[in-house]
């Protein structure tokens, strides 16, 4: 009977320790870590949270078979590793293969739930089917100020928000030396390495604290993360928008991590998102030791390398990331055979030598950070035209750039038409950024922090700028931007038409802890909530707004948050920026020939009864050149110039359509009629001819001379008769 006792006693023993894993060999500390060798172990290490909290250590000694992890849990699999990791796991190169988790109504969920000041390296997770709720992630559902290193994911992965083959959330990790293969799913934020890589971390309160349940913004920290010398080839999949081949959705840094896009399948398409390459591009990249040589693909003159044909724009894409690199645009593209070809970012210096990369178009409605170039950092981008765009995706869109931040904008005109969310004409948002000397012309459609220059400004510069036609959206509306925190605008207006639901105005909704000085909106407002003439609302009594009007009459709009309210007359009279008599002007904008004694030299405006339909215009973007590149400054009143409608869109193949253009002249006289871009190019040559006194019409259908449409953007029509010359602006808007 003894016998027996004993016999059960030992069963009863070794099932419970079966129950509980088995105690791997190591005592945890870095000289004696705890050893990992089998599916026990690990199944120990999962039952024992507190193990995993202590700043342990961890050593993989053999490969793991975790097949039998199916049966687990009633069929839930396994579980992840407590909430919280805080320590170091080291696999040595072995693997884990079949590992199953099926947890669909959990967050936080990989084979670790969430790693935090932890390193995990040289681990290889094979075969995995892993099913998650928010934050789901084959190695990590969340990477917590950590370091993840040589490790890899082979299998499926899916989730709902924030999956990504390797982590669900990188928030101010480096993930480095890392891949992941198969097959990932979620709804939005998808990617093949982490669903979203952002520089927020939350910061655990008294122990283990879920991810969802810190709403305190306070309880928030900013760090850099990183995703380094990482490749994906795994497919990805999302109901929901923000996917990505590297990563779902990113604020921060991916360095020298690619995905083939000729292989990888973005919802069932080879879409370009950040880290995408060509396959010879990615093909040469890997077998190099994760290396490309850039003096492979260009040529280089004077520190700068040649872009001249479309090739060369995606010969960019392994390049993207240096901010030394430094490109020239040698002649005009044409990008129509090119349909949802971007530059997903951008560090390094772009000179565009004036010349005009055209006819972009990108129609990525579930994707974020879409313009010609993507998230621009620590970039300069100068003297480059980009017309008739046409952009449509999620949020952050802007023809120039989706993000900019530490970024040197100067000299860029575009034209063309955006719809999303948070979107700008040239820039969708801007941080750390001086804008200075730019223009955008055409139509805007976003549902908030939507304006015709920019989207979203803070702690950044934008000078002697403007914007042209039409701004629709829901909220968060201006015709120069939407949103403007700690910033300075100067110089600059807007002639757009906005319209919106509620928070909207000529220049900005909404001012805070900004300095704005000479500016004005001399466009139209439709909106009956929240609305002001420069201004709806100004966040703090910080800001400071200094010499700068709106159109009451042209906006219907009698209040502004800052500014002061002209007439149509006061609008287009020197006086009124000049004279110091003039309500709301405390000093004098600079104006060429000094009237009224303004005593500046730069002369940054200009006003001309036949030229920005007779407002203050910006010199150093309205100046006209001929084709000998001579200087045209049209002064004088014995031609009158007038053209309706303007803007227009040019819709007919024939010449007699369009918008009708009228000139005076003041006596018989040989007269001639040209049309130049903004470039000083002469577009369509109407001939001379012999004109008697009194007015005279035309039509223009917004073709050149060899009949094709022209991009939408800002174009002027010289009338030259005898020894006198005028100017009119005519804008194109399709």
């Amino acid at each position: 009977m003894r016998l027996i006792l004993f016999t059960f006693f030992l069963v009863l023993v070794s099932v419970l320790l079966f129950a509980d894993g088995v105690p791997p060999i190591g005592s945890g500390t870095e000289t004696n870590p705890y050893q990992i060798s089998s599916l026990d172990n690990l199944l120990w290490l999962n039952t024992n949270p507190e193990i995993c909290n202590t700043n342990a250590f961890f050593i993989q000694t053999a490969d793991i078979n975790a097949l039998d992890t199916q049966s687990w849990n009633e069929g839930a699999g396994w579980i992840p590793l407590p909430l919280i990791f805080n320590g170091e796991y080291n696999g040595q190169g072995y693997h884990i293969d079949g590992l199953f988790l099926n947890s669909e109504l959990s967050d936080e969920t990989g084979f670790f739930g969430c790693v935090y000041e932890s390193r995990i390296s040289n681990l290889d997770l094979l075969n995995v089917n892993i099913s998650g709720n928010a934050r789901t992630g084959g190695l990590a559902g969340i990477a917590h100020k950590s370091e993840i290193t040589h490790c890899s994911v082979s299998g499926t992965v899916t989730g709902t928000y924030n999956v990504g083959g390797l982590v669900g959330c990188n928030a101010a990790s480096t993930l480095d030396y890392c891949n992941a293969s198969g097959s990932i799913s979620g709804i939005s934020n998808v990617g093949g390495i982490s669903g979203s890589n952002s520089s927020i971390i939350i910061i655990p309160i008294e122990g283990i604290v879920f991810y969802s349940q810190i709403p305190q913004y306070n309880r928030y920290e900013t760090f850099s993360p990183y995703i380094v010398n990482c490749y994906t080839s795994a497919d990805i999949c999302g109901t929901g928008s923000n996917l990505g081949g590297i990563s779902g959705s990113s604020n921060s840094c991916i360095s020298n991590s690619y995905y083939n896009f000729e292989t990888v399948l973005i919802n069932g398409e080879h879409i370009l998102t950040q880290g995408a390459l060509y396959n010879e591009q990615f093909e040469t990249w890997l077998s190099n030791n994760l290396s490309i040589e850039i003096d492979n693909y260009f040529e280089q003159e004077n520190g700068y390398y040649q872009i001249s044909t479309p090739e060369d724009l995606k010969n960019m894409l392994p390049f993207l990331g240096n901010s030394e690199n430094r490109f020239r645009l040698v002649n005009s593209i044409d990008l129509s055979n090119d349909e949802n070809f971007f530059l997903p970012s951008f560090s390094g210096t772009f000179e565009g030598s004036n010349y005009a990369i055209s006819n972009l178009s990108v129609n990525l409605d579930v994707n974020s950070s879409i313009g010609l170039f993507g998230i621009v950092n620590q970039a300069t981008i100068k003297n480059l035209i980009i017309s008739d765009a046409e952009i449509n995706g999620h949020s952050s869109l802007g023809i120039l750039a989706a993000r900019c931040d530490s970024t040197y904008v100067f000299n860029c005109s575009v034209s063309g038409n955006i719809t999303g969310s948070s979107v700008g004409g040239l820039i969708g948002t801007a941080s750390n950024t001086l804008i200075e000397n730019c223009l955008f012309s055409g139509n805007l459609t976003g549902t908030e922090q939507t304006g015709g220059l920019v989207g979203w400004v803070g702690f950044s510069e934008i000078r002697e700028s403007c914007s042209f036609g039409s701004v629709d959206g829901l909220l968060s509306i201006g015709g120069l931007t939407g949103v403007l925190i700690s910033s300075t605008l100067s110089d600059c207006f807007s002639f757009c038409s906005v319209t919106g639901n509620e928070k909207v105005g000529g220049i900005a909704h909404y001012v805070n802890g900004s300095i704005i000085d000479n500016c004005y909106f001399s466009g139209d407002i439709i909106c009956d909530n929240a609305v002001g003439g420069l201004f709806a609302e100004e966040g703090d009594s910080l800001s400071i707004i200094t010499n700068s009007f709106w159109n009451i009459e042209s906006s219907g709009q009698a209040y502004s948050a800052g500014g002061t309210g002209k007439t149509t007359a006061e609008m287009q009279n020197v006086a009124t920026y000049t004279d110091l008599t003039s309500t709301g002007l405390d000093s004098p904008w600079d104006f060429i020939d000094n009237p009224f004694d303004d005593n500046e030299t730069e002369d940054i405006w200009g006003i001309d009864p036949n030229i920005n339909d007779g407002y203050p215009y910006l010199v150093n973007l309205q100046i006209v050149e001929t084709e000998d590149n001579e200087q045209n400054n049209p002064i004088s009143q014995h031609i009158a110039i007038t053209n309706y409608p303007n803007p227009f869109s040019p819709t007919s193949a024939t010449r007699n359509s369009g918008t009708t253009i009228s000139f005076t002249l003041a006596e018989n006289s040989m007269a001639d009629v040209k049309i130049y871009n903004l470039k000083g190019q002469l577009v369509n040559n109407f001939g001379s001819g012999f004109y008697d006194k009194g007015t005279h019409t035309f039509s223009w259908n917004g073709r050149d001379d060899s009949n094709q449409i022209l991009a939408s953007g800002v174009y002027f029509v010289r009338i030259t008769a005898g020894e006198l010359s005028q100017t009119k602006k005519i804008m194109i808007v399709k």
